[in-house]
């Protein structure tokens, strides 16, 4: 699978942005009319992919597309020292973008910090 994904890196800086991501689903046609068990993606990265089951154990081509998203953000975050908000449950994000000063979509040490302060005022 990942071997399959890595073709679509038109860029080659070893992650999918969000139209390599669309070029890959346009090309994996078949995926439109069923879902892909978690259990046969890499296991390194099942955990990741079972924040987006909807509980019957396989992914269909919007909860796929849906982690790689998340996945891009959260790699971009963790290059700047921060969390990626969209890494979250649903329900911590709204809370969490209250937190988020620069509005970037990232979480930062200073802006934890920050939200923690204004919880002891």
């Amino acid at each position: 699978m990942r071997e399959s994904l890595e073709a679509f890196d038109n860029n080659k800086n070893g992650f999918l942005d969000g139209d390599e991501i669309l070029k890959a689903f346009q090309a994996l046609d078949g995926l439109k009319s069923g879902a892909i068990p978690i259990d046969s993606f890499p296991p390194d990265i099942q955990p990741g992919l079972r924040v987006h089951d909807d509980g019957d154990g396989t992914l269909d081509a919007k909860e796929i597309a849906k982690a790689f998203l998340v996945l891009e953000e959260t790699n971009k975050a963790s290059q700047s020292g921060g969390i990626a908000i969209s890494s979250f449950p649903e329900k911590a994000q709204e809370k969490l973008r209250a937190l988020d000063g620069t509005g970037d979509g990232v979480i930062d040490a200073a802006e934890v910090l920050a939200g923690v302060e204004a919880l002891h005022r």
